[in-house]
């Protein structure tokens, strides 16, 4: 008999789930060329990194730093889940199996120069150059595709890899495009081959392509207008 499919819950973040937010990026991205070289796992200014990346923007007013939990029918609230980091916040001992960041911005002005990145702000033991490029190609490309429109944007989503395909990224999804259904706006994003086929379901286009050679990695960049779920 298969395992009943857990219960997903979306709420915002707080200090306490930082460390399994860590924990659940380094578990969805091993095995990505850009975390692999750029981010690795062993090493513990990569985790510092994320760790401060994180944590600074939970609570800044317009940011919004998600949170998904899971509660097996079968779980016993006094027993913590092995294999992810439990949430000391969350009182029903469900687990973080994923997160994103969602916020609403502006119209961008068009004299408003390009944020630079630079190796500097990565990690040390690094390569901080591929990171540096990779980044910034993804601000460049989305300040000229959302040039005179406010919008909504994905800039983070992220899932534990025992969780994926188990409806942790759809309920991460569906409170960014359900405000920018409401706020009649635009969402924008930045999307790997294997997340593109979630964002498409949930009405993401591709309207251009980055490609980043010695990484082995393209970059799609998309938009959905208001209202395009599909189904709905």
């Amino acid at each position: 008999m298969a395992a009943p499919t857990p219960a997903i819950t979306v709420r915002e973040a707080t200090v306490d789930d930082v460390p399994a937010m860590v924990d659940a990026y380094f578990s969805a991205f091993n095995g990505n060329p850009l975390n692999d070289r750029c981010f690795p796992e062993s090493s513990p200014d990569a985790r510092a990194y994320w760790t401060n990346w994180i944590g600074g923007y939970i609570g800044v007013p317009g940011i919004h730093m998600l949170v998904a939990l899971t509660s097996p029918p079968d779980l016993n609230p006094a027993t913590p889940l092995p294999g992810a980091g439990t949430s000391a916040s969350a009182s029903d001992a469900s687990r973080i199996v994923g997160w994103a960041r969602w916020l609403r911005r502006p119209e961008p002005p068009s004299s408003t120069p390009a944020v630079a990145t630079t190796s500097a702000i990565y990690p040390s033991n690094s390569e901080g150059a591929l990171a540096a490029d990779f980044f910034q190609t993804a601000r460049d490309v989305s300040k000229r595709i959302v040039a005179g429109r406010n919008y909504w944007f994905l800039s983070m989503i992220v899932t534990r890899r025992e969780a994926q395909r188990r409806g942790v990224g759809a309920a991460l999804m569906r409170f960014g495009v359900e405000r920018a259904d409401e706020d009649g706006l635009i969402a924008y994003l930045n999307a790997s081959k294997s997340g593109r086929p979630l964002y498409e379901l949930f009405g993401f286009q591709v309207v251009e392509q980055s490609r980043f050679d010695e990484l082995g990695l393209d970059m799609f960049h998309m938009i959905r207008d208001p209202k395009g779920l599909k189904g709905a």
